[in-house]
């Protein structure tokens, strides 16, 4: 799988320390890399010349390990009499929920929102030895639109009733790692368990928490099942929001659609880049979720916006190509920095069935909203 994508969505407390080497930018990217992969089995050029990574929280949905099997926790879950199901109704690319919080954890609005789920990171806040604030990465809340089943792992285990409709409490392992700064090298596993909460919000959708530990530093602001079931019970959906994308292409293959908008502004808590996914319509359509990551989901376009890195890195070369196979990558990219302002743009295919060609024309044809104001980008229809 590509590094790039995952380079432009990194986390706050796992990114390295500026200046930002090649090697450094892609060890922290890989970390994304392994929790979509983990998802899946549960459910640019630039990066040489500048990639500005932000220092913040990575926009995901990771799931449970594909190496180890999901087991109940040893929790007695609150007996509750089940209710009829309300009808709920999500459009595509709407937000349905925003920040919320409960006991040591916030939930923070929704970044990432497709045709089929939307997805906001969960965050403990707590103070460093130091005595300042510091924000530990700690996992996910995924709502599932009507419809959409989140991956089968999910679905069994302890049986449990939150606000009257029902869902499955498990545990499972996962791994942890420690980073090794330079060399794209992660060392020191340690394995955890971990929790996992699903359930109902509504007729035929669902909602999961997963409890996703990075760095064994980590491990004691860990979720446990009741820290997940005092989120789930102060979850609820919201007014509508539709999402929103800075950009326009004027050229896309025949029959491409809008398939994922991942980040709301360049300046939200957790999220400093914005990644608009387009893809053949077939693929788009019906319940199955997808995330344009790796080849395995078909041929894709991503354009990812990010804030141009002033100084560059150390290892940035004096003048740069518009599109090649940069550093570690395995597929082909071209960017751009976007005239009179201070991001650049990044386009790819992670399939790696767009020529440079292709890649180059879909590039040159975008068009961009003011960056800066989130608010007067185009509203999805």
């Amino acid at each position: 799988m590509h590094e790039i994508r995952d380079l432009l969505e990194i986390g706050k407390g796992h990114a390295p320390p500026p200046p930002y080497g090649v090697d450094d930018i892609i060890a922290a990217g890989q970390r994304r890399r392994r929790r979509l992969l983990t998802q899946r089995i549960g459910s640019a050029g630039f990066v040489a010349v500048g990639l500005a990574v932000s220092g913040l929280l990575v926009a995901n949905t990771a799931m449970v390990s594909a190496n180890r099997p999901v087991t109940p926790p040893n929790v007695a879950p609150p007996v509750v009499a089940e209710q009829p199901a309300p009808a709920v109704a999500i459009a595509p690319f709407t937000f349905m929920f925003d920040t919320f919080s409960a006991g040591g954890f916030r939930v923070l609005p929704p970044q990432v929102v497709t045709t089929t789920y939307q997805d906001a990171n969960i965050v403990a806040d707590y103070k460093d030895t130091n005595g300042k604030a510091a924000i530990s990465y700690v996992g996910t809340l995924t709502v599932y639109r009507p419809g959409v089943r989140p991956p089968a792992e999910f679905l069994y285990g302890t049986k449990v009733t939150v606000h009257g409709q029902p869902g499955f409490a498990n545990e499972h392992d996962q791994d942890t790692y420690n980073y090794v700064n330079g060399g794209g090298k992660f060392s020191n596993a340690v394995s955890a368990r971990a929790n996992t909460l699903a359930w109902q919000y509504g007729a035929n959708g669902w909602a999961v928490i997963n409890s996703v530990i990075e760095l064994p530093t980590d491990l004691p602001h860990q979720m446990t099942a009741a820290d997940e079931r005092a989120l789930a019970d102060a979850f609820s959906l919201g007014a509508p929001a539709q999402a929103r994308i800075p950009l326009q292409a004027g050229h896309l293959p025949a029959g491409w659609k809008l398939a994922s908008i991942s980040g709301r502004s360049f300046t939200t808590e957790d999220l400093p880049s914005v990644t608009v996914i387009f893809a053949p319509s077939s693929a788009v359509a019906g319940n199955t979720v997808r995330h344009f990551a790796d080849p395995s989901d078909g041929p894709a376009v991503v354009f990812t916006i990010i804030h141009q890195q002033v100084p560059p890195p150390p290892d940035a070369p004096k003048t740069k190509s518009t599109c090649g196979y940069f550093s570690s990558d395995t597929d082909l990219s071209c960017s751009w920095d976007i005239p009179d302002t201070r991001y650049a743009v990044v386009v790819r295919d992670p399939a790696n069935t767009l020529s440079e060609t292709e890649l180059k024309a879909i590039g040159e044809s975008l068009t961009f909203d003011n960056l800066d104001k989130p608010d007067t980008w185009h509203q999805i229809p």
